[in-house]
């Protein structure tokens, strides 16, 4: 993992290659050895500078786009048809992993297909149907919602005979690997099948979102000295402070005024996505979205649209917590709320 507060990167030895055995640590062969993991935190790593205003799912997206493309020698296989077997792989070993998954638990539920392969090389990854969450709820979800999938409770039997317990699953697919792939794919569209003006799409919400964050540090910034010259004003004679945060002030002596941020921080790593809309409905965009990447993969894909436990208390494109803005590893805390005169 990346820590993005203290910049720190964390992996275990075997994610980074090497294994212990009787003889010492050894390198694990090419055969054996799937970079994917170690690939998508060092994206984290390197794109560190623009984690701190993006949504959580720009963040994992672009991740495991980049996580996913096939490796060769130790180079990247960047041309279309390989990046487009890479995220076609993706998909169908997500299914093999819930499928494994669903084998441990004795839970059918927890995956999409009952019939997913127990090893990839057996079943034609076109012969599946994938369920992932829709593209228009992506582009509007909130980080709270990415955080704190849905999940239903399920009776099973456990037990002495004529009880019941309670377990926690999921009926269908992982909903946090729905996350990671739809967010994935919202990439692949933009990057190879639109192509260029995707791109262009992709910048234009970065420079909105990294505008927005050097704005609010500037806030931040003005907000400090505004405070320490409104204790320095406090101490002058006459001046008196009262209930509320009020205070009182000789008519011969102007108190520092509070800065304005102009903007509503709330909103502020969700604004991007106008980019990406370009004035367009996340329901329109979307759909556009989703039909593309099923012509172009060739797949069967169900693109499904949860109800999620803190929806009803959100509002779509506003984050749930008081800002500063948090990505992965931030401090949470309040906006800096001036005090009135």
């Amino acid at each position: 993992m990346y820590l993005l507060g203290p910049k720190k990167f964390l992996a275990r030895l075997d994610v980074m290659g090497v294994k212990e055995s009787a003889s010492g640590w050894k390198k694990i062969s090419n055969a054996e050895y799937d970079p994917t993991v170690i690939v998508h935190e060092l994206t984290h790593m390197l794109t560190h500078d623009m984690l701190n205003n993006l949504p959580l799912w720009m963040n994992e997206g672009y991740a495991d786009y980049v996580g996913h493309i096939p490796i060769k020698n130790g180079a990247f296989l960047v041309d279309r048809n390989n990046i487009r077997a890479g995220v076609v792989n993706a998909l169908f070993r997500d299914e093999e992993n819930m499928s494994i998954a669903a084998k441990k638990t004795g839970y059918s539920g927890g995956r999409g297909n009952s019939d997913a392969p127990a090893k990839t090389t057996k079943i034609n990854p076109k012969s599946l149907t994938y369920k992932l969450l829709s593209v228009s709820k992506m582009l509007n979800i909130t980080d709270d919602q990415w955080n704190h999938p849905a999940g239903s409770v399920v009776p099973v039997a456990s037990g002495s005979p004529g009880t019941m317990g309670i377990r926690i699953g999921y009926r269908g697919p992982d909903p946090m690997i729905q996350r990671y792939r739809t967010a994935h794919l919202i990439f692949y569209y933009f990057i190879h099948i639109e192509g260029e003006g995707g791109v262009k799409k992709i910048r234009m919400a970065l420079d909105e979102n990294r505008n927005l964050w050097s704005q609010y540090e500037d806030y931040v910034s003005a907000f400090k000295a505004y405070q320490t010259a409104l204790t320095q004003f406090k101490r002058l004679p006459g001046v008196k402070e009262l209930s509320n945060g009020r205070i009182e002030f000789p008519g011969n002596l102007t108190p520092p005024k509070a800065p304005e941020l102009g903007f509503d921080p709330n909103t502020m790593k969700y604004k991007g996505i106008e980019a990406l809309l370009g004035g367009e409905s996340a329901e329109t965009v979307g759909k556009r979205i989703e039909e593309a990447l099923r012509k172009d993969l060739g797949l069967t894909i169900e693109f499904e649209t949860p109800t999620f436990y803190s929806e009803p208390n959100i509002n779509p494109l506003r984050g749930p917590h008081p800002y500063p803005p948090f990505g992965p590893g931030q401090p949470r805390g309040p906006m800096p709320v001036p005090i009135g005169n």
